[in-house]
């Protein structure tokens, strides 16, 4: 029985240790997924985001922009915006004290997709926030 044993558990290790690894549910064949096998590894930190309108104008509103990056105090945030299926950074800023970052932006009539991205550090992968936005009406 120990025989019998030994042998399943070397079993069960070998296909462990040669079985492919599988790719996150967001990689898709052919998309820009850019972190490396180790950074998959590595736990994302928690990132919020929320959008408030300040004031409306005849051309569009001004927003501003914030959420938390969880233990992510004094360090770099990037606003990212949509714009031809692609996330593109338009902005950065650094988090406050207890991890809150902001921006202001004014918004023209259309719509508008943003997220914010966290860099990599502290032992934790590149993070994103939720994707947040609407449609700005004159």
């Amino acid at each position: 029985m120990p025989r019998i044993l030994g042998m399943f558990i070397a079993a069960i290790t070998a296909v462990l240790l040669v079985a492919p690894t599988v790719a996150p549910a967001h990689a898709e064949a052919g998309s820009r997924d850019r972190t490396s096998v180790s950074d998959r590894a590595l736990p994302q930190r928690p990132v919020t985001i929320w959008i408030k309108q300040t004031k409306a104008t005849t051309r569009g509103v001004y927003v501003k922009i914030g959420g938390k990056a969880t233990a992510w105090k004094h360090k770099p945030v990037m606003l990212q915006k949509k714009r031809n299926g692609v996330f593109r950074t338009i902005d950065r800023n650094r988090t406050n004290d207890r991890g809150q970052y902001s921006f202001r932006k004014f918004l023209r009539t259309g719509t508008h997709r943003f997220r914010v991205k966290v860099p990599k550090g502290n032992g934790y992968a590149a993070s994103y926030s939720p994707v947040a936005g609407g449609t700005v009406t004159s």
